[in-house]
């Protein structure tokens, strides 16, 4: 299959992607960078036309890469970067932004502060590159700064926020679940005014979510990825509806002294989660959701298993020999 190059005007690619592949069939498919990630929209309509097409595959592309550059930490002048220029004032702020810290909020409440969006400072301490433990003076010198109970934001009045100095926002761990979901309602809504037949599939590194319309429902297969051979799934599931979200340290980990460390930080001690477990998938009705529960299952240690058993969701709780799942 020759993939069609896609030209999205250099407006809705601030960040200079390269262009998206589009690869046309029964079951066509967009293949694009966001996030530090290989994205794929997956659109099975088989009434669009080639131009229908090509606009529903450019809508999401672009409003993937337009997320991803408003909360990015590592642009001079977008939201992320003028909302820590202003600290110690309060500002206002988006309806898009009180949304997204709504969210967090509630995440935060849920796990007793484990989820917590202002620990990304941490990682100036668990640099994924280090090869020494650090010193726990630093971690110290640190946690002062991690707390969402520093920010001067409540849900009731979600207008505006006052961020102390030394605090930072750090939107990596809903920024991408929050994109699939935002990218799958606006292609679904687009081809709801076409009034046509479809299935759609976003899947944003591993993070997806799927929707359709056909009567009876067509399944998507879909696989989780193994935690010893990359690429390759070693779980394979039918979805017709929702999201599956997976969090672990299969990619992001350090090896210190023999001893492996993931990505995942407890924001009350600044260490990371030590757990038997490498990683969970979970299953929401959206991604946002799929992915809260993913990572608030592996925050929970060795209580992991309890955490999600009591929320009733399905999962896939992998250990480095055994996967445990209600389903």
């Amino acid at each position: 299959m020759t993939p069609i190059k896609l030209h999205i005007a250099a407006s809705a690619n601030p960040s200079c992607h390269p262009s998206p592949h589009l690869y046309k069939s029964d079951t066509s498919k967009v293949v694009f960078q966001c996030m530090a990630s290989t994205c794929e929209i997956l659109i099975d309509a088989p009434q669009l036309t080639h131009s229908q097409l090509t606009e529903v595959s450019t809508l999401g592309v672009a409003e993937a890469w337009r997320i991803e550059y408003k909360y990015s930490r590592y642009v001079i002048d977008n939201t992320w970067a003028n909302l820590h220029k202003q600290h110690d004032a309060e500002q206002l702020i988006d309806q898009e932004t009180q949304s997204l810290l709504g969210f967090a909020y509630q995440a935060w409440q849920l796990s007793d502060g484990l989820f917590d969006i202002t620990s990304g400072r941490l990682r100036e301490i668990w640099s994924l590159t280090r090869t020494r433990l650090p010193k726990q003076q630093d971690i110290d010198e640190l946690m002062p700064y991690i707390g969402f109970s520093n920010l001067k934001w409540l849900p009731d009045t979600p207008e505006s926020i006052l961020i102390p100095t030394g605090v930072e926002l750090d939107f990596g761990g809903i920024g991408k679940e929050y994109a699939v979901d935002r990218v799958l309602n606006i292609l679904s809504e687009y081809l709801a005014t076409k009034s046509l037949r479809y299935r759609l599939l976003v899947n944003f590194g591993g993070d997806l979510a799927c929707k359709q319309n056909q009567c009876p429902p067509t399944p998507w297969n879909v696989g989780i990825e193994s935690l010893s051979q990359s690429h390759r799934s070693d779980i394979d599931l039918e979805l017709t509806q929702g999201a599956l979200a997976t969090s672990g340290d299969t990619k992001r980990f350090i090896e210190i002294d023999g001893k492996r460390f993931g990505h995942i930080l407890n924001p009350k001690t600044g260490w990371p989660i030590r757990s038997p477990y490498r990683s969970v998938s979970v299953a929401g009705a959206t991604c946002v959701q799929a992915g809260m529960l993913a990572t608030l299952t592996l925050l929970q240690g060795n209580q992991a298993k309890e955490f999600i058993n009591q929320t009733g969701v399905p999962y896939w709780l992998r250990s480095e020999h055994k996967t445990y799942t209600n389903q």
